[in-house]
């Protein structure tokens, strides 16, 4: 329990999509964790807001430091919502100039030096913010230095950004206490779109371990090369905590690669099936398909899996090879028809747009997803962000700004490959409607959603590849 006499106050706020009617809401549980090592090792009073679920967020927000006034205010942002962050941040700085103001999460981490052009904000917390945050917050309630902490980026004497050295990542993950569950309505995200397409379920995101030691050129590195786990008693504990004392039985597992160590994973799916309670859950961020057994999938589904993402990317062996991913594609293949066979709700993520890359490659991406026995499939445009291995590949030869790509995933208006934005994007246009003019792929949908939203869904994607249709047909050349 808090100490109301506590003198140190600081707020968390999570920023969202610059237009909330096309993002997606769940439980900010980035900063729950940080919310939950700021109250047990700090001691700080802690308050958390996420802007999505507040009709207006910069009122709640003025009205919260009206009559609260934090120390500290920190922002969680993706590069999508970083736009809405810094709108904030301005907004905050001048309800509270004396207090200061951090930012993290992905696009800090990624974007340090964009995010300090902004002078509301004072620093930036990079990578995995738990060690960070408890130091710098120490540091602060002693009234010590805190822009040499280690794991920040802040702006020196003449404007330009000092990157200090980063915290070691934390080996130990079962050292961490369970992320701060009741700062949050969870009945609020109960009634909207999260990490997959269900409504209506009480849930809660949960990420068992960090990190991921494949080299994809475009992925980041925010976790590290190194994977890092929970154990599989620390697993079903939280599990256990959620169920008993918030009455959550859907979760979403977010790990970058669950099934990794194999061993482990087994452990927990034969914990959950022998002592665990009856709990159903999803993979929204994808496992890695092409090292699965068809056992393991079984001891899936026996344990709760009602929905899972898969991540294919390409189809073409050459640019799989390119860009370092080395997915067996006829082991994926085989993947995806087993979890169909056994009527998990299944989402394939595709990807095009990569440098070298040709007319025949993209259509062999799409035309192994229109194949499939996939339920859905996103077809989404490369983004290179800043501080990967692709970004510093292409970045002197790009023909647009890298983060006018990174803040629009859906919708983007330019691509890295061979064949001109015209012809790219009525491929991916067609793709889509490939993909979802198929009775059988229709039947398959409404018999294997658990709670048949097929009109939503129906509603949903019609809109989604209208558009893209559009966007195809109507685009203009840039390039030859």
């Amino acid at each position: 329990m808090q100490n109301p006499e506590k003198s140190k106050k600081i707020l968390l706020i999570k920023a969202t999509f610059e237009n909330r009617k096309h993002g997606f809401s769940s439980p900010p549980l980035g900063i729950m964790s940080i919310a939950s090592i700021v109250r047990e090792r700090c001691e700080w009073d802690v308050r958390l807001m996420d802007t999505f679920i507040y009709e207006d967020p910069e009122k709640t927000i003025l009205d919260l430091i009206n009559g609260w006034t934090p120390d500290v205010v920190g922002f969680s942002a993706f590069t999508a919502e970083s736009i809405n962050m810094h709108h904030l941040a301005g907004i905050v700085r001048k309800a509270v100039p004396e207090a200061i103001i951090l930012a993290g999460g992905p696009h800090p981490s990624q974007y340090p030096d964009e995010t300090l052009e902004d002078r509301a904000i004072d620093g930036a917390v990079i990578y995995e913010g738990d060690a960070t945050v408890e130091q710098l917050l120490t540091s602060i309630a002693k009234g010590e230095p805190w822009r040499e902490i280690k794991g920040i980026a802040v702006r020196g004497e003449n404007g330009q950004m000092l990157k200090r050295e980063p915290q070691p990542f934390i080996d130990d993950l079962d050292s961490l206490p369970f992320p701060a569950w009741d700062l949050v309505d969870i009945s609020a995200y109960a009634v909207r779109q999260g990490n997959t397409i269900f409504y209506n379920r009480r849930y809660m995101p949960i990420i068992t371990s960090r990190g991921c030691p494949y080299k994809c050129t475009y992925c980041h590195e925010a976790m590290g090369k190194k994977f890092r786990a929970n154990s599989p008693e620390y697993v079903l504990r939280m599990i256990n905590a959620l169920v008993d004392r918030f009455k959550v039985y859907h979760f979403d597992i977010l790990d970058d690669i669950f099934n990794l160590d194999r061993k482990r994973m087994d452990k927990i799916l034969d914990l959950l099936l022998e002592k665990g309670p009856s709990i159903r859950f999803a993979f929204p961020n994808a496992i890695r398909i092409d090292i699965l057994k068809e056992e393991q999938i079984d001891k899936l589904c026996r344990a709760g899996l009602e929905y899972v993402s898969l991540a294919v990317e390409t189809a073409s062996p050459r640019v799989q090879k390119r860009i370092k991913k080395h997915l067996n594609l006829k082991k994926a293949k085989a993947s995806i028809k087993a979890f169909a066979r056994r009527k998990v709700f299944t989402v394939g993520y595709f990807m095009a747009g990569f440098p070298t890359e040709t007319e025949e490659e993209i259509k062999q991406t799409y035309d192994f997803a229109v194949r499939s026995p996939l339920h859905m499939a996103y077809f989404s445009t490369l983004s290179p962000f800043q501080g990967t291995e692709l970004y510093d590949e292409i970045k002197d030869d790009m023909i647009c700004n890298a983060r006018e790509l990174t803040t629009n995933f859906i919708f983007q208006s330019s691509n890295l490959s061979e064949v001109p934005d015209k012809r790219f994007f009525r491929l991916k246009a067609m793709a889509y409607l490939r993909f979802y003019c198929n009775p059988l792929r229709w039947y398959r949908i409404y018999r294997d959603l658990p709670k048949r939203d097929l009109l939503w869904l129906l509603v949903k994607w019609i809109v989604l590849i209208t558009f893209l249709f559009m966007l195809g047909l109507n685009k203009e050349p840039e390039k030859s």
